[in-house]
Parts: C-alpha cells; structure tokens; sequence
C-alpha cells in the first residue's frame, strides 16, 4: 500500500463507511487513526497534508476490514470510555452502555453520604460499573467478579 495524505486518507475511509450505513463514520476513521499513531484527534487536523507511510495504512486497512465487517469499534480499539474512565473492552463482555452511566451516577448520588459501604458486583464483565463506583466512592469496599472461559 503507497503512502498517503492524512486528509485523503480519513475521507475515503469515512466515505466507506459511510457508504455501507455505519452512523459516525468520521469519529470511528479518526479514532482508529489515532489508535495506531497515538494522537489526538485535534492532532490530525494540526497537519492534515501530512504523509503517512505505508505500514500506517497497513495497519489502518487491517482496523478498517473489521469496521467493514461491523465489528464494533470498541473491540478493534480495545477500550471504550465509561464514567470518565478509559475501560478495557474485547468480546468476552458487553460494551458498557450509555445507560448505565446515568445508573452509576444515580447509585452515587444515593450511596455517597453513607460512611462506609461494601459493593459486591456479580458478572460484571468489563468492570466498569464497580471501578466507575470505587473511583467516587472512596468509602466503599468493592468487589467485582466474572468468569471468562480465557482466564
């Protein structure tokens, strides 16, 4: 694969998937991009006639033929953002879900006037919710547990 201009490179990728219906198509291409060259998205704006090399768009190609096949991105990156916090994410558990934000923080708002708390999170998967609650409540005891047949 020929080297290519940052810009050219995150349009047509966009355009694609665009093209076969994914919603944010843009932010999904930025986000990748910034994966493999560890930036911001501001960055690729900072210089958008930056050449980038041809094992860049290797491995962009490679993140781009699993967005294709509609695999979702959190699991390409391998992180997803829950409460603030950057959470490890792969297929072995659900995507944590914009909802359960709102039930974190109303859990908080009821929990953190109590002194002292035990938490006890059964098949919590990527263990968001019970890091989101002992991030914010530093007077709770937390403990979260699943079973993963890869452990």
């Amino acid at each position: 694969m020929p080297e290519q201009r940052l810009l050219d490179l995150i349009n047509s990728a966009a355009s694609r998937l665009e093209a076969i219906g994914i919603d944010a198509c843009r932010i999904n291409v930025e986000r990748m991009i910034c994966s493999i060259l560890e930036c911001t998205r501001i960055d690729l704006y900072l210089d958008p006639d930056r050449m980038v090399t041809s094992d860049i768009v290797k491995k962009f190609e490679s993140l781009m033929s699993r967005r294709l096949a509609f695999e979702p991105l959190q699991y390409i990156l391998g992180e997803t953002e829950f409460y603030g916090l950057n959470i490890k994410c792969d297929n072995r558990a659900l995507i944590p879900r914009p909802e359960t934000e709102f039930v974190v923080s109303k859990a908080i708002e009821r929990l953190e006037e109590l002194d002292r708390l035990y938490i006890l999170d059964l098949g919590c998967g990527t263990g968001c919710i019970g890091i989101a609650l002992a991030m914010n409540l530093p007077q709770a005891t937390v403990v979260a547990t699943d079973v993963s047949g890869d452990s």
